[in-house]
């Protein structure tokens, strides 16, 4: 909770390669930037048995994401809960060649399919709890990104993901301490 870091932008190249090398430590750890010109290039981590050190890459290599004009309407908004993220994350692992998710709705039952949601293959339908619906064409999204973003946000204390008829999807997480804000084409 407690970080003694100077506000800066960092370039994370690979996300999940440093989720995987954090998860090595133990709950409580030391992070230091380590900085060449005023440009951060590195940031060290350690706890009392281990120690790492994650490259960092330069913004410029790093996609810059369009600036939304407008955001769409939401058409349906899903209450990301922990029933939610548990069946979403045994679901992707079921499925684990399945690369997409599919969210649809009638205006009654709304769905998060995993697997090919309009052909006859594997697939697993969740219903899902909502905040607010109205009837919307399938439209898929990365199963992948998802199953990352849910892990990374367990511990969050309210969660909901919008999305919008039009091909997007905002997913957020409150948590004591921070919001974190996930969009997905």
């Amino acid at each position: 909770n407690n970080f003694n870091l100077e506000d800066c932008t960092i370039g994370i190249y690979n996300t999940s390669q440093l989720q995987k090398m954090v998860s090595v430590l133990g709950n409580s750890i030391n992070i230091n930037l380590k900085k060449v010109d005023e440009r951060a290039i590195a940031v060290g981590m350690d706890d009392s048995d281990v120690s790492l050190n994650y490259m960092l890459a330069d913004l410029d290599i790093i996609p810059k994401a369009p600036k939304l004009k407008q955001i769409p309407d939401t058409t349906v908004t899903v209450k990301i809960d922990n029933d939610f993220i548990t069946k979403f994350v045994k679901a992707k692992n079921a499925l684990s060649d399945s690369d997409n998710f599919t969210v649809t709705s009638n205006g009654n039952i709304t769905q998060v399919i995993l697997g090919e949601s309009d052909t006859n293959t594997n697939k697993i339908n969740i219903n899902v709890k909502t905040e607010s619906s109205d009837k919307m064409s399938a439209i898929s999204f990365n199963a992948n990104y998802l199953k990352e973003i849910l892990a990374a946000n367990r511990d969050h204390t309210e969660g909901k993901m919008e999305v919008c008829a039009g091909g997007l999807a905002i997913i957020t997480f409150n948590n004591t301490d921070y919001t974190s804000k996930y969009y997905l084409v």
